[in-house]
């Protein structure tokens, strides 16, 4: 394997180990639980949209591990489509699940701050990364 391959699929493993540690293990989402009818507890929104980044995080790291064993267009293809994995890490909190609607409270302070700045670092490694394994066409 050549150094080409192995720092970008490393480079994307980290950031994928990041996301999933970020939201779920450095900083936690709120931890209230809401009450339902019946008396029971369901966690808040904000803990799904951590989940929803994790399982991102997930993917991101299969994608940089997969880079490593198949030819190098193909892993640049692997990183362009981590693109848009990034991408929708960032949505997910700030739109499609989203969190408390309070801006103090710590998923809005804390949590998905982080995960905005590490989805859009990932999503830039990812266009570098795209660039370094990309084959440049052979000149006539």
């Amino acid at each position: 394997m050549d150094l080409k391959k192995i720092i970008p699929a490393a480079v994307m493993m980290i950031f994928g180990i990041l996301l999933i540690a970020a939201g779920l293990f450095i900083l936690p989402p709120c931890d209230h639980l809401i009450e339902t009818a019946n008396g029971g507890g369901v966690p808040m929104k904000c803990h799904w949209s951590v989940v929803a980044d994790a399982v991102l995080g997930g993917i991101i790291l299969c994608g940089g591990i997969m880079s490593l064993f198949v030819k190098r267009d193909t892993a640049s293809g692997i990183f362009m489509a981590m693109i848009p994995v990034c991408i929708a890490g960032i949505l997910i909190p700030a739109c499609i699940i989203g969190g408390c609607s309070m801006p103090t409270m710590k998923c809005r302070a804390l949590t998905f701050p982080a995960l905005y700045v590490l989805n859009t670092l990932c999503g830039m490694g990812a266009v570098i990364c795209f660039v370094l394994t990309k084959k440049k066409e052979e000149r006539r």
